[in-house]
């Protein structure tokens, strides 16, 4: 039904009108339109799998006459158009950085309401809203659009932490508040009591994190799981809540994931269905024991047999948390960089890769992993998986063991992610080759079986050399799966590099799906070319996010082609 606001003003206002066709393609040649767009730089870009580059003209008078409302709405200071406020909504990393995925403005509201008033305005003058909680989910595109030229809605200054509930452990926040903030308010109001989890890096927003599919490594370290109740806000305006939130005022909101009906807030996670403006997160009681440990093997090839060793302790959570197996260089370039141990241009050799292994005492593969509770059933566990590890030969195993009250500052580094404490620390891969460094992920998901898992790291590694790139690589363990995160590090200000880094992510992508492995998440440039392999009955699944799309943003103005979905003015026209 079309909401009316307090005029009697059609809030959906206009679908994005065909008034400009442009000649490219999302998907191979196809014509595709909608207002104020310029053709793509080359049409042949789609054929390598790169995506097109759109762009949104800021020069039309319609766009002009949408920025003085809403400056209207929000305030001068909160409608930012200078290249200053613009340029940390570039992707810092991308080769074509200055040209591509670009915004031309930044819309930073502080309220629900003000959210409303953006949908408002740009429904009315058909203008598209890339949606970004703290724009920092760098390596897959940071806070840029998809859409070159897009008003960026940046929700940085919706940073509230709404509560903190010590009874039943959950916290309450909005899309601005990062890890670092939930961090400090609950050692002010908890003294630490309960434990958040976090990913490797604390800056970003703890609710982007979880709607991307984003992980932590402590027991509570699927966040898409460990999310309750969310308030979103759709494009029409309306305002929605999940679970039991759709109930007024009701006590269980955050504590029970479903209410009457479907349960509908997977749907909001990585999708540009609704702008999530609140969410529950659930907490971890601080354990009586923290007990931090790594498992080592010396040879490569043994990978399989730890995964197949590990398996079993995972499904019977004799392993607590989430763990994470890094190979050499992985681990190499938290501590050290490229040069050295090596001044050639080409991929490191396997030689070297082993000198480094033997000096640093660090096996070719490492597993981090954690056990947390009584002492007791700490000490059970860690006897049942020493006995385990010990089936493969050479391996090792290494642990630390903190009591669960101990003043955080007393934590070692190394051993702060999986006890639920942000940092920034792992910041310090990106220098590996010098200069200015970025990074690109590609993150594939396997089951969790040795052969799998092996046979995906290698077809990895070998497409990463192949275009001259070394093999950095951390694959994340769940149960019954395995999410191999390959890391492409690059001196930003070396474009050849940087380029080669997309490339081989392109093919990687490909070639996994050809295995039957597909991607969890993708770099802006990549988002169509990883849509397009979840081909299940003509791509069924992107036909029903299409529908999803046509029916909650008709106008098609909430993050055009995120995820590979587009707004029916965007589509391309497939064969």
């Amino acid at each position: 039904m079309d909401k009316k606001n307090e005029d009697g003003e059609s809030l959906l206002g206009r679908a994005l009108p065909r008034r400009r066709l442009i000649q490219g393609s999302l998907a191979g040649g196809a014509a595709i339109a909608t207002p104020f767009l310029h053709p793509p730089i080359a049409a042949a870009a789609s054929k390598s799998g790169a995506a097109p580059d759109l762009h949104f003209d800021a020069a039309d008078p319609e766009f002009k006459k949408a920025i003085g409302e809403l400056r209207a709405a929000l305030g001068d200071d909160h409608v930012q158009l200078g290249a200053a406020d613009l340029l940390p909504f570039h992707d810092p990393y991308y080769h074509d950085r200055e040209q591509q995925f670009v915004p031309s403005a930044v819309l930073v509201p502080g309220s629900v309401e003000e959210i409303r008033e953006i949908l408002k305005v740009a429904n009315r003058h058909g203008i598209p809203l890339w949606t970004s909680s703290t724009g920092r989910n760098l390596g897959y595109g940071g806070g840029a659009p998809r859409v070159s030229g897009t008003l960026v809605l940046n929700l940085r200054r919706m940073n509230r932490g709404l509560e903190i509930n010590e009874e039943s452990g959950y916290a309450v926040v909005e899309p601005g508040v990062s890890f670092f903030d939930l961090y400090e308010a609950l050692g002010k109001q908890t003294d630490h009591r309960w434990w958040m989890s976090v990913p490797d890096i604390g800056w970003g927003s703890v609710i982007g994190n979880t709607l991307d599919h984003g992980r932590g490594y402590t027991p509570f370290g699927e966040h898409a799981e460990t999310q309750c109740g969310m308030e979103v806000v759709l494009a029409n305006g309306d305002i929605v809540r999940t679970g039991m939130g759709a109930m007024d005022d009701n006590p269980a909101w955050h504590l029970n994931p479903r209410g009457f009906g479907p349960r509908v807030d997977t749907l909001f996670m990585q999708s540009n269905f609704g702008i999530v403006t609140k969410m529950g997160v659930w907490l971890m009681p601080r354990p009586e024991i923290y007990l931090p440990g790594n498992i080592d093997i010396k040879h490569d090839g043994d990978l399989a047999a730890l995964i197949d060793v590990v398996r079993p302790l995972m499904i019977n959570r004799t392993i607590h948390n989430y763990p994470i197996i890094g190979n050499i260089l992985g681990y190499a370039s938290f501590v050290s960089t490229r040069d050295q141990w090596y001044q050639g241009k080409d991929p490191i050799p396997e030689a070297v890769l082993q000198r480094i292994s033997d000096e640093t005492g660090i096996g070719r593969w490492s597993m981090r992993f954690a056990l947390y509770g009584m002492e007791g059933v700490v000490n059970a566990h860690l006897a049942e998986i020493t006995r385990a590890v010990q089936t493969i030969p050479g391996a090792t195993i290494t642990t630390r063991r903190y009591r669960g009250d101990i003043p955080h500052g007393e934590i070692h580094p190394m051993d702060k992610t999986q006890a639920g404490i942000p940092g920034m620390e792992i910041m310090s891969l990106t220098k590996w080759y010098g200069g200015e460094g970025g990074h690109l992920g590609f993150s594939p998901i396997t089951p969790l079986v040795g052969k799998d898992v092996a046979e995906q790291t290698k077809l990895a590694r070998a497409i990463a050399e192949k275009h001259g790139h070394d093999y950095l690589c951390g694959i994340i363990l769940a149960p019954r799966s395995a999410t191999h995160v390959c890391e492409f590090i690059f001196d930003v200000n070396d474009r050849d590099l940087t380029r080669r880094a997309y490339e081989a992510s392109r093919e990687l992508i490909v070639e996994t799906a050809k295995r039957g492995y597909g991607e969890y998440r993708a770099h802006l440039d990549m988002m169509d070319l990883v849509a397009d392999q979840y081909g299940f009955n003509d791509h069924a699944a992107r036909r029903l996010n299409e529908t999803l799309k046509d029916a909650l943003d008709p106008n098609g103005i909430l993050s055009p082609g995120k995820q590979g979905i587009w707004p029916r003015s965007l589509r391309p026209r497939r064969a």
